[in-house]
Order: structure tokens, then sequence, then C-alpha cells
């Protein structure tokens, strides 16, 4: 799949003039032993302390590329109450139908408990409206998880990290499909 170098480009200049990045973790060259440049075969990690806390969204499906470019579309949009989702992308084929509960430990910032992170696996990518998986990280939340639409996560997300609504609140909007909308 190719990618839109220019969006990628705009996405990283938005990132850096939000303080997510600076130009400085944008230059992946690494020096050798010898002391000469050299580029890794990827780019790495950012590390724990580099990522602002925002809520994981683990990739745990990797069939359709496309389905997670709009995903990822569908995520990133503002909604007409100027609601953004604040997630951090998790992408990483590692991941590949990785259990629920290992998934907090692949983030890229400490998932801590009472939290909530979102999963797209098998179910969001075949269902209707992207249906991802709202997980909550407390043992106490009854039901642990629920489905909401891709274009229902921005809201989730900010009721939920804002701690305005509870993770179990939340759940109870589910429609009789089983999914928040």
């Amino acid at each position: 799949m190719a990618v839109d170098k220019t969006r990628r480009s705009k996405d990283l200049e938005d990132l850096m003039v939000a303080g997510v990045f600076s130009r400085d973790m944008l230059d992946w060259k690494t020096k050798t032993p010898e002391g000469r440049t050299a580029e890794p075969d990827r780019a790495p990690a950012p590390s724990r302390d580099a990522v602002p806390e925002q809520t994981p969204l683990f990739r745990t499906d990797f069939s359709d590329d496309t389905i997670w470019e709009a995903l990822m579309d569908a995520v990133d949009r503002v909604t007409e109450d100027n609601f953004g989702a604040r997630v951090n992308f998790v992408n990483d084929p590692a991941l590949r139908d990785a259990p629920i509960d290992s998934l907090p430990a692949a983030a890229p910032f400490p998932v801590d408990e009472g939290a909530h992170f979102f999963v797209f696996d098998g179910v969001a990518c075949a269902g209707e409206g992207l249906p991802v998986l709202v997980v909550s990280t407390d043992p106490d939340d009854e039901p642990p998880s629920f489905r909401a639409s891709a274009e229902s996560v921005p809201i989730v997300e900010g009721d939920l990290g804002s701690g305005d609504v509870p993770f179990t609140e939340c759940a109870a909007r589910v429609g009789d499909d089983g999914v928040l909308r």
C-alpha cells in the first residue's frame, strides 16, 4: 500500500508543533561503533517518556491495511462539538491476534489500572462502522468491555479520558446490536 508522503509529513509537522515529537526525535540516524552515521532498518520506538499520555488503540488484525487507514481517518476526525480523540495508534505486527490482557504492556507508555484502551481486531475489521473494542483496566468495571463504532471513538475517549462518564455508564449506552454509535 502506498503511503501518502505529503500527508505523513504534514502529520509529523503537526505533531512537532503540538510538542509530541521534536525534530531530534525524528532524526533516526544512529552512530555505529566506528562513529559513522547509519540508517536503522526502521525507526526506533519513541521512549515512554516522549509520548504524551493518550489512550492506546491497538491493532491486532492485519488483514486489510485499507480498512485500518479508514479507521484511523474516522478516529482522527474532530466532531461537530469540537471533540477529537486523544489516541495513540499502536500498529505493531507483533501484536497480530494478541490476547487482550497482553496489550497494555505493549503500549508506548504505561496504561494505569482504572484506565481504558481500544482494540482494532477481526470483529472491528469486518463489522459495520468498524466497531472497535473498548476495554477497561479496572477489575471492578462490569462489563469489562464494549464495542464502539469508529465514529463514536472521539466521544467515548473524551468521556472516559476526562473522567466525566464512568466506564459502566458509557458501556450502558450500547445499542441493540451491541455497539455504541
